[in-house]
């Protein structure tokens, strides 16, 4: 484990898929802190599975909406409705 409880490969909740579109997914964000500063992570399922990269973040601060670009390989539509974690 890392200094501070962090282990190497640490998922932190995103928020919940609501739409997809062009290869891309539209987050509803939870409440997240420092939400700037995670543009280009990592995203992933809760099997740690990668899904894609923060595109965008647009809306309000307090639960903001993130748009994801995925993968090759990974179909936008399968991930609609579903919890999507961040790496941290």
């Amino acid at each position: 484990m890392k200094p501070g409880g962090k282990t190497k490969n640490s998922k932190k909740l995103l928020g919940i898929v609501l739409h997809c579109y062009n290869k891309k997914l539209i987050v509803r964000g939870k409440r997240l802190k420092n939400v700037e500063k995670m543009l280009n992570s990592i995203v992933m399922s809760e099997q740690r599975k990668k899904i894609g990269r923060i595109y965008d973040i647009f809306g309000p601060v307090n639960r903001p909406y993130v748009v994801v670009n995925t993968l090759k390989g990974v179909n936008p539509a399968d991930w609609r409705s579903k919890r999507v974690f961040v790496a941290v």
